[in-house]
């Protein structure tokens, strides 16, 4: 606003804003922020191009909420009255405009920069049956409770942590960390991230050291306790339940660390897990078995995505690696020489034992103590005097002084009382420390421990056994809130997580006390999958339409409508008598509150909200009725997903279930009564309701004479668990692949080895394929041999495919129009929301855009968002250059100028067997300079430097030296001198070779495959080459085209893209890290 009282409108103040999200931003993230008007406001035009503009309102993401009016008129071709303030009755500004121009510019932008999206206001208010009481507190508010776009979130696929809305956009599920009903650390899968709300009201929390996080005011984070708190009821000091993934050495028998690893601890004392073999639990569908280990194919122990993990057992791995390490440079091989060893082997002997060097381990002589048979074991296990378990156990059930102290010692009530002590203490310290804003002195601690009647001695059995192991220990516990805010509003974001309905996210990074990475997480619960008004819950119920395919897959294939209705309306009683488990309940809850020592006033707040709980539950008594493996049975019946048979069926069987749903309830409400506040004359425009009219007068007119049960049935979720215990598709999505190819190392010398290929380090490899549950059967039933097939190469398999009903029908082939068609059928059956997203390829028309946006409004989708591929530089930067027509002439071009110090990445790989270190010098975060050598040439350079910076500088003669600084854990900066001088000369002038190419502007991806095709005799400058090019892979860019080749699984040219530094195609799923 100006001095003369008016405004500029609404696009200078989307620059600002998006502005000012950019200009926030905590440990290199930047915020997030969604602007949205309505294409009512007379600046709407502008609010549309606003980021057509390069440069301009980067920060934010952009829809407009379009109503029926302007549609009807932009398909007409008449004019649409804009006007302000949009709802009043008597504007202060008025406009007519071009309806169709604007809806073609909406569709234009769309094209070209995957912006704005739409969403359909209109049929957002009036599909929703319970808005009809939107006056008895049955107003739709919100979807879910969500987070923000920028959240990250723990991701169980090897990647680390993924931003929420990163995940939503690549529309994938996606398996996340969770804790299961016993508070345990475990592993599902995350169903359709997704945009849950838009411009939702968010809040920020902010926690003691300062991390914050943003969230809508129901979000709910996990306490201390174990209960969950919603945002708006969250109080200043509340302790909340963290997870931490820090990287760390195993420490072996000797005491000495070796290869880091990500580890996790959840919040108990004595339980870190390792990551790597989580998830490869997760993926292979099964635990690690004793005697068996978790291979990293690649060698690099912190890439932990499930293709680079394989299980083997422990003879295996260690034959393995000793095959790896061959060679005058095996560590093993110099053992004889390692002083270490040696003063080992002469301090044994000193002490009188028969010693030798076994690998590279020194072992004595000693004789049992029950047996008196001599045996060898390791020097630092020397204490053990019975040579096998055998002797142990008969020398201590033979041992009465040794029973009864064994007997004594396992006393579970002491160690229950140490972990209550310990979590006491723990409490107190972390109590100190946020009133105190400090770390409490020991003293303090103890007086401290002392008012409240807590234990405080240390070095106890029931206790700690240090002042600073609580210290240590206190680092989980000290996430304690300081504030929670308004900020502000915002397109909000969450996910559905099977079983046990809650994640982690956060992802703030701290250095552990040996200054290596540390990241922090919160458990929260995830969002729901029904609209719902202020203190509803959500109940879900799946029916598995597959079960109600007769004969599935042959030619008297047919849906038993009867029976399926039958199940419905058991389904539906169900849901009804799970309400009354959940008032029960409650009302215990509540009579508890009652019953409760402290005075009402304290009570008054907790018993408010389950008296609010109790009355929503029982004046609507909603439920979730829904389905999964819609997928599987239009295969099963012979339908090819998406097609208008498919969908015309699919549209009958939704029929089907809305009708029989309702008829149950209507029949309830006969038996047992209506919901309180029905009112048919609130419904009756409600197009649901009428839709019901039509397809059943009878059951209309019965609803009418008895009312209904339940003020909303239905809904359709993404089912996770029930598809996985089914085997089926899930939900209503088709088959995501019908067969994938999955690689495993072989030993060509095993019998039926069956070698598909030999990589050029010489590894042997077996390509084999992994299928869609429901095609086997399909395969079954039509009389192929099953294991034959599953053994066959793609050439043979591909016609068999191609006569199945899956071909043609899965995720990646479904026509993009007819998906939108199917969902807004569907939802003309479901009582409760379906939104629609649509991935397209690049070369997809403006035209194509536009049928699609329509067809969404035509079949009754309540908001749509459309990214072309490629079509959002600021999203995916290629490197790929121009794809215009290339220029006729060479261009020189001249590097930027090397500033004195730049950032750098350091890598770590093998070669030849050996520890190699690649550092990458940073300009504008590409590269720019490479230097690789030996780990043992670097001097001492620690395992936890990642990062740092490489100085350009003169050495006393005048010549350029580039020396290499890093902070050590301290914070101090080393630095080590002649980086040059550190490296063999031979690699330095190779990686000199690759500096001059990168620095002058080559995309890296040709760089990369410059690397690769150099064609070298030497077996060491090969494996070289390999570690410098999954260095320099890293970087980039997700979405480059492969510089050169086809993919080798489908043979299309164009369908290699990078993607976190490895090769996978788009158009069937190849990936050359399997």
């Amino acid at each position: 606003m100006n001095s003369a009282l008016t405004s500029t409108g609404i696009v200078p103040f989307m620059e600002r804003y998006s502005n000012s999200t950019r200009e926030v931003a905590q440990d290199g993230r930047r915020g997030a922020l969604m602007l949205t008007v309505s294409i009512k406001h007379p600046d709407a035009e502008g609010f549309i191009d606003a980021k057509l503009e390069k440069g301009k309102v980067t920060g934010a993401n952009v829809s407009v909420r379009i109503d029926d009016e302007f549609m009807k008129a932009a398909m007409a071709g008449k004019p649409y009255t804009q006007q302000f303030p949009i709802d009043a009755k008597e504007p202060k500004f008025k406009k007519e405009v071009d309806a169709a121009k604007i809806w073609n510019k909406i569709i234009h932008n769309a094209w070209k920069s995957a912006e704005p999206g739409v969403l359909f206001w209109d049929t957002i208010i009036r599909e929703s049956v319970p808005d009809c009481y939107a006056d008895l507190g049955y107003k739709t508010i919100s979807t879910n409770p969500c987070l923000t776009g920028e959240t990250l979130v723990a991701v169980a696929d090897g990647r680390g942590q993924v931003p929420i809305r990163q995940l939503a956009e690549e529309g994938r599920d996606v398996p996340v960390y969770c804790l299961n009903d016993k508070g345990r650390l475990d592993i599902q899968l995350m169903r359709n991230p997704r945009i849950s709300g838009y411009r939702k009201k968010v809040f920020k929390v902010t926690l003691d050291d300062g991390s914050t996080i943003r969230t809508t005011s129901n979000h709910r984070f996990r306490l201390k306790n174990g209960a969950y708190q919603e945002v708006k009821d969250l109080k200043q000091g509340d302790s909340l339940m963290i997870l931490t993934k820090f990287r760390g050495p195993v420490v072996n028998e000797e005491g000495r660390k070796q290869t880091d690893y990500w580890w996790f601890n959840d919040d108990r004392f004595q339980s870190t897990k390792s990551e790597h073999r989580m998830i490869t639990e997760f993926y292979q569908g099964r635990k690690i078995r004793r005697g068996e280990v978790v291979h990293h194919i690649d060698y690099d122990s912190l890439n932990n995505r499930p293709d680079n993990l394989e299980i083997m057992d422990v003879k295996a791995h260690n034959a393995l690696h000793k095959a790896d390490m061959l060679g005058s440079q095996n560590p093993i091989f110099k053992i004889k020489a390692d002083p270490r060893l040696v003063r080992t082997m002469l301090k044994a002997k000193s002490q009188g034992y028969i010693a030798k060097l076994d690998g590279n381990t020194v072992i004595v002589q000693k004789e049992c103590e029950h047996c008196h048979q001599p045996f060898w074991t390791n020097y630092h296990r020397r204490e053990i005097s019975y040579c096998t378990f055998d002797c142990l156990n008969s020398f201590l059930n033979t041992n009465e002084t040794v029973k009864e102290k064994r007997s004594n010692s396992v006393n579970q009530v002491f160690l229950e009382k140490a972990e209550q002590n310990k979590t006491a203490q723990l409490q107190v310290y972390t109590r100190l420390k946020y009133q105190l804003q400090r770390d409490p002195l020991m003293k303090e601690w103890e007086e401290e421990c002392k008012e409240m009647g807590i234990p405080f001695r240390v070095r106890t059995k029931h206790g700690f056994d240090s002042f600073q192991e609580l210290k240590t220990e206190a680092e989980f516990h000290n996430h304690r809130v300081v504030s929670v805010e308004f900020d502000g509003y915002e397109d909000v974001y969450n996910g559905t997580v099977d079983k046990h309905h809650n994640f982690f996210a956060g992802g703030w990074e701290v250095q552990t006390k040996d200054g290596k990475a540390k990241l922090v997480y919160l458990n929260q619960k995830n969002c729901g999958e029904i609209p719902l008004c202020p203190y509803d819950s959500c109940r879900l119920l799946a029916i598995n339409l597959y079960g109600y395919v007769e004969a599935p897959f042959t030619d008297k294939a047919h849906f038993n409508f009867e029976k399926f209705g039958q199940h419905v309306q058991l389904a539906q009683r169900m849901m009804d008598d799970i309400i009354d488990l959940e008032i029960e309940k409650v009302e215990h809850i509540l009579d508890k509150i009652d019953k409760d020592p402290e005075p009402d006033e304290i009570k008054a707040t907790e018993r408010r909200l389950w008296e609010k709980i109790h009355k929503a539950c029982i004046n609507g008594r909603r439920t979730g009725v829904g389905i999964t493996a819609e997928g599987d049975m239009l295969a099963a019946l012979g339908l090819r997903y998406g097609t208008n048979d498919a969908i015309e069926f699919s549209v009958k069987v939704h029929q089907a279930l809305a009708i029989n749903a309702y008829r149950s309830s209507t029949i309830m409400a006969g038996e047992r009564g209506a919901f309180p506040i029905y009112d048919s004359e609130r419904e009756k425009n409600n197009p649901f309701i009428n839709r019901l009219r039509e397809a059943d007068p009878a059951l209309y007119e019965e609803m009418l004479a008895k009312g209904r049960r339940n003020i909303a049935l239905l809904t359709i979720a993404p089912t996770g668990t029930t598809s996985l215990m089914t085997q089926t598709t899930s939900g209503i999505e088709p088959a995501f692949l019908i067969s994938y190819k999955r690689r495993r190392k072989v030993n060509p010398n095993d019998k039926d080895a069956n070698v598909t290929f030999i990589d050029e380090v010489g590894d042997h490899w077996e390509e084999y394929y992994v299928f869609h549950h429901k095609f086997i059967t399909w395969l079954e039933a039509n009389g192929y041999d099953v294991d034959k097939v599953t053994r066959m190469a793609a050439e043979e398999l591909r016609p068999i495919i191609e006569q199945s009903p899956y071909h043609r029908a899965t995720a990646n082939d479904v026509d993009w129009l007819q998906k939108v068609k199917m969902q807004g059928a569907i939802q003309k059956w479901v009582d409760h929301s379906i939104s629609v997203t649509v991935n397209v390829p690049e070369e997809t028309s403006e035209e194509m855009v536009r049928k699609i946006y329509q067809t969404a409004w035509e079949e009754g989708c309540k908001g749509c968002t459309i990214y072309r591929d490629g079509s959002r530089s600021g999203v995916l930067v290629s490197d790929s250059g121009n794809k215009g027509k290339p220029e006729a002439q060479f261009q020189e071009t001249m590097p930027p100028k090397r500033p004195e110090v730049l950032e750098a990445a350091v890598v770590r790989f093998k070669n030849n067997a050996e520890d190699w270190i690649a550092v990458i010098g940073l300009y504008d975060k590409r590269p720019y300079e490479v230097f690789t050598g030996r780990a043992e040439d670097m001097f001492k350079f620690p395992d936890y430097v990642t990062s740092g910076w490489v100085i350009k500088a003169k050495d006393e003669e005048g010549h350029n030296r580039y020396d290499l600084q890093f902070l050590d854990k301290e914070g101090y900066r080393i630095t080590i001198e002649g980086l040059s001088r550190s490296f063999n000369k031979e690699y330095w002038n190779y990686a000199k070779l690759i500096s001059g190419v990168l620095r002058h502007g080559m995309p890296i991806a040709y760089v990369v495959d410059m690397v690769e095709g150099l064609n070298v005799p030497e077996d060491y400058i090969n494996t070289w080459k390999n570690g410098v090019c999954r260095a320099l892979k890293q970087f980039v860019p997700d979405g480059t085209k492969a510089a050169t080749g086809n993919c080798p699984g489908c043979g299309d040219p164009e369908g290699l893209l990078y993607k976190e530094g490895c090769l996978m195609c788009k158009s069937c799923g190849y990936s050359e890290c399997g």
